[in-house]
């Protein structure tokens, strides 16, 4: 049973190692890199062009009618701490609470409040546009002549006997 394994495994190892390559020629190689390396920077400006119409047109105001409950933090992770305890996470996932003198929970109070109050004038994604996180700039695709930008399609796969709920707005 062993000299089977053996065979198997040696036989598997041997024929896949075979390779095969084509050497181009110098200005063909030129022209790749250098064609590879347009695409890539065409990417980069195509990124940041969406991003600058995602910004520009898809997060607005609070008092925008158009406005949805969805906000935009932007980029990165926000936090908040309570008044009576200073929690923190350690390296290991493991919680503590420290206990907090008056003044030093009348301080992260009213941090709080502050931040509260900023929340509520914090920019809040357009309806329709609305994108999973809130740190996460909405999705959208520009129309054939580039004039419109419309939600980006999400295909939604299921399988055969199973059932959507459409989620109330």
């Amino acid at each position: 049973m062993r000299y089977i394994l053996l065979t198997i495994l040696f036989c598997l190892t041997a024929a896949g190692q075979e390779a095969y390559v084509v050497q181009l020629s110098v200005p063909d190689a030129t022209q790749a890199r250098e064609t590879w390396d347009q695409l890539q920077t065409a990417k980069k400006n195509w990124e940041a062009v969406q991003k600058a119409m995602a910004l520009k047109y898809l997060v607005v105001d609070p008092s925008d009618p158009e406005a949805s409950d969805k906000h935009y933090v932007g980029e990165g992770l926000t936090g908040t701490a309570n008044s009576g305890t200073l929690t923190t996470y350690l390296s290991l996932g493991s919680i503590v609470n420290l206990p907090l003198s008056a003044q030093e929970a009348a301080r992260l109070a009213k941090e709080e409040d502050k931040r509260v109050e900023q929340w509520k004038r914090e920019k809040r994604q357009r309806r329709g546009f609305e994108s999973c996180c809130e740190n996460t700039l909405p999705q959208f695709q520009f129309t054939r002549d580039f004039r419109f930008i419309v939600p980006e399609k999400v295909e939604v796969k299921t399988t055969p006997g199973s059932y959507l709920i459409p989620a109330a707005h």
